[in-house]
């Protein structure tokens, strides 16, 4: 019987640190596929010949093509019209997103030999049973979400067009959580899967105009997954040492979020980011993807989904800032160690070309994280020829804005 002609895309974004593709490159060529291949660089948003020389010198000896797409949407939309173009040409398509990293041998091999069995629609590197909506009935989330927004009406703190805000950021939410089904969610993670053409196309029924969008796509009621099981074919994750595991099997299977991952195929910075968590942290991740956790039932949920939707304006308007400096070398310090904190390192490792985070600020943290130093605020007076100095705090921005100001630092290095 002949191989199977597969397609392996590897999805590179013009905004990202050249470092990520550096990291993919080196495990493909340290692991053997294990099946023949054609790989395909999905260029995302390169406008100009020369912005690509840097990673095509690195695919010098490698056999590739390559295709060029805007940066308009997400990964799935890259994905989307790369499917469409090479329809027709392949039997499987493989997906790697730009935090993919390879960690065995016969990685390839290991997803056709899965999907090629009796009943297989898809398999991939990774699955969670994880729901945006937890694990409540929707009327007791519909409940709670009324009452909340009863409470606003009458809080008289607010203007009343914040009121209006607030309900709307909730009815918003309301009408997101309805394209989920309550937890157990199983679905494959959209990274390290192989999937046949036809499928891949036909899932891609509704466009990707949001990151709503994109996690509908994933795993709601009306995305990839879903649209493999109700054609009555099955889900399989597999692992590094080969085997195969049915949604059942996920949760034990080492593979992801579980214990030390130890049995995972293609990390990305979702594996790593569990990873690099404290013990608690990881408990707390493994909850959601694994344990049924009741969410939007009490008014808390519903208070952290405002100040997420406000937290998320005032992000992308520091994350505009940022990317000014994309193609100047500038040290960044952030001020506050905490969850915003590890977002904004992160984010800027990852979407930043030229900026470097020399140390965090911190009023209790202490220590370091991944090499960078927690200071405290007393060692403010020693980072004064810092570039830039971003604020990672939402609940005391005006309030560290002014201590920075009253420090002596100029109003133009803070973001």
């Amino acid at each position: 019987m002949d191989c199977p002609r597969i397609a392996v895309f590897h999805l590179v974004r013009q905004q990202n640190n050249i470092s990520l593709f550096k990291n993919f490159i080196q495990s493909y060529l340290r692991f053997e596929s294990g099946s023949d291949h054609q790989l395909i660089i999905i260029f995302k948003g390169f406008s100009e010949p020369s912005e690509i020389e840097a990673y095509t010198e690195l695919l010098v000896n490698i056999p590739h093509i390559k295709f060029e797409v805007s940066d308009q949407g997400f990964d799935i939309t890259a994905y989307d019209k790369a499917s469409r173009h090479f329809f027709g040409q392949y039997d499987y398509y493989c997906f790697l997103n730009s935090h993919s990293i390879i960690l065995a041998s016969e990685w390839l091999g290991k997803l056709v030999t899965e999907i090629e069995k009796p009943n297989v629609g898809m398999v991939g590197a990774t699955g969670s049973y994880q729901s945006h909506r937890g694990s409540a009935r929707f009327f007791l989330i519909i409940l709670s979400a009324l009452q909340f927004s009863l409470f606003s009406l009458f809080k008289n703190e607010l203007s009343f067009r914040a009121k209006l805000l607030e309900i709307k950021s909730i009815s918003q939410h309301l009408m997101f959580l309805t394209h989920f089904t309550q937890f157990p969610n199983p679905h494959l993670r959209t990274n390290g899967f192989l999937i046949r053409p036809r499928d891949m196309v036909n899932s891609l029924r509704n466009k990707i105009k949001t990151k709503k969008d994109a996690y509908i796509y994933e795993s709601g009621k009306s995305g990839l997954s879903n649209y493999i099981v109700n054609q009555g074919l099955k889900l399989v994750v597999v692992g590094q040492n080969g085997k195969g595991y049915n949604v059942d099997e996920w949760k034990n299977s080492q593979v992801y979020v579980d214990r030390e991952q130890e049995n995972l195929l293609i990390s990305d910075n979702m594996t790593r980011r569990y990873a690099q968590k404290n013990n608690e942290e990881r408990q707390n991740l493994k909850n959601m993807c694994w344990s049924p956790v009741a969410l939007y039932i009490k008014p808390h949920h519903w208070r952290k989904v405002i100040r997420a939707k406000h937290n998320e304006r005032m992000i992308k308007e520091q994350q505009r800032a940022l990317m000014e400096y994309n193609n100047e070398k500038r040290e960044v310090i952030i001020y506050g160690a905490g969850e915003l904190g590890d977002f904004f390192q992160n984010w800027i490792q990852i979407n930043t070309k030229s900026l470097t985070i020399s140390a965090f600020i911190d009023a209790r943290l202490r220590g370091n994280r991944d090499g960078i130093p927690i200071l405290p605020p007393s060692s403010l007076e020693k980072t004064m020829t810092i570039d830039i100095i971003l604020i990672s705090s939402k609940a005391y921005y005006d309030e560290i804005y002014r201590t920075l100001i009253d420090a002596g630092v100029p109003s133009q290095k803070i973001i």
